[in-house]
């Protein structure tokens, strides 16, 4: 009998411990999506201090954004930054910070958008070029199933 209360609670005790363990691993988990969760909100809110500066500025400044976009658009990001050569500041149009630009000379036809998501995070570029058709540009989005191609169309009316 006492052999096998013993054996009891060492099992017990076994199975506390993988409980234990599930239990960390699931704070752990939970903790390190809350975290990414919240940093990405933050970062959303982080470009809200781009408003009314010049892409150029904002990439000398912060590499890490930079080093996104050039993620982001791979191969296109010299024909993006193309047509980044005439800019103004950007501008808060709903939720994002907008960077806009156009190739000297070719604003209208030959244009670059970014869109910086202040509530998510999330970026959102594209490109428009007689190169795709004037009318139909390269999309690149961080998530293409939500693509905010209504704001993107309404900037373009501008």
């Amino acid at each position: 009998m006492l052999k096998a209360t013993h054996i009891d609670s060492d099992s017990r005790r076994a199975s506390a411990g993988s409980k234990t363990l599930a239990g960390l691993a699931l704070v752990s988990v939970l903790c390190t999506g809350g975290w990414i969760h919240a940093q990405t909100q933050s970062e959303g809110k982080r470009y809200l201090a781009y408003v009314d500066k010049d892409i150029d500025l904002v990439f000398k400044s912060d590499l890490g954004l930079k080093r996104k976009v050039q993620t982001l658009l791979g191969s296109n990001y010299s024909a993006f930054m193309a047509r980044m050569e005439t800019t103004g500041g950007a501008d808060k149009v709903q939720n994002f910070v907008v960077f806009k630009g156009c190739k000297a000379h070719e604003c209208g036809l030959d244009e670059a958008y970014l869109l910086l998501d202040t509530d998510s995070g999330k970026m959102y570029a594209a490109i428009y070029s007689n190169a795709y058709g004037a009318k139909n540009p390269k999309r690149f989005s961080e998530n293409p199933a939500d693509f905010p191609s209504k704001v993107l169309d309404s900037l373009r009316q501008q």
